[in-house]
């Protein structure tokens, strides 16, 4: 089982599991493989990833593990279990590599805080950097 509080995700691939989590080293060569984590993610969200992309993004997952699947095998169950139901595990990557934690939605949006103002009701305001 995946051990989220260290960024830790569970990738199931056929009928074998496997925990991934984000290191330097394992984001380095992600960074250099496809030119930049944020160029990436940008492209998975406007849905204009390609197939061999996902495929090596999740065989570099797998092989920082040191039990990871033959690239081949990789591409022929990523084919066979559909590409589209693999893209959400690097989207979970993506987060918490970027962000340090699967959620990357805050609860105050930008840099606002809730202040009270002096009749007692709460304002938004931009807090100064």
């Amino acid at each position: 089982m995946a051990n989220k509080a260290r960024g830790e995700i569970e990738l199931k691939i056929g009928d074998k599991e496997y925990n991934v989590r984000p290191t330097m080293q394992l984001i380095a060569e992600l960074e250099d493989e496809f030119d930049g984590l944020l160029s990436f993610a940008h492209r998975i969200q406007n849905s204009e990833w390609k197939l061999t992309e996902i495929v090596k993004f999740l065989y570099m997952l797998l092989d920082s593990t040191g039990k990871g699947p033959d690239y081949d095998d990789l591409a022929e169950e990523v084919l066979a279990g559909g590409v589209v139901n693999y893209v959400e595990p690097v989207i979970t990557f993506l987060a918490y590599a970027l962000s340090g934690s699967i959620s990357v939605t805050s609860q105050h949006s930008s840099n606002e805080e809730k202040k009270e103002d002096p009749k007692g009701e709460e304002q938004a305001q931009t807090a100064n950097a």
